[in-house]
């Protein structure tokens, strides 16, 4: 059987937790931040490796940094999209498909005379 311990303390004076919760959007801005800067510099470091072995100059480095660079926006952009389109849920500006009911399909429109 197990005991119940009580505490004497009132709630105010407990200890609280040690681990401390994150701030709103310090995360997102903490993963977007290393998303902006370790996208391009990995795909620059394999291209400076790539151009290393082939003696290319620094065609692969400046080719695939760029690469990295637009894979990085196109990351950023789908994301916002994405927490955009969640956050406008439900909302009344929030973009339906035939949302007043007076407007019907064409399929289901009358013939015209």
């Amino acid at each position: 059987m197990a005991t119940r311990t009580r505490s004497f303390l009132p709630k105010s004076l407990r200890p609280k937790s040690f681990v401390p919760k994150p701030k709103p959007g310090y995360t997102d801005a903490l993963s977007t931040s290393l998303t902006f800067v370790l996208g391009p510099l990995m795909f620059g470091l394999l291209g400076a490796f790539l151009d290393g072995i082939l003696g290319t100059g620094r065609v692969f480095t400046v080719l695939l940094a760029v690469i990295g660079l637009i894979a990085v926006v196109t990351t950023i952009y789908y994301r916002y999209q994405a927490a955009s389109a969640a956050e406008d849920a439900g909302k009344p500006w929030e973009k339906r498909p035939n949302a007043d009911s007076r407007i019907e399909p064409l399929e289901k429109a009358p013939e015209i005379r």
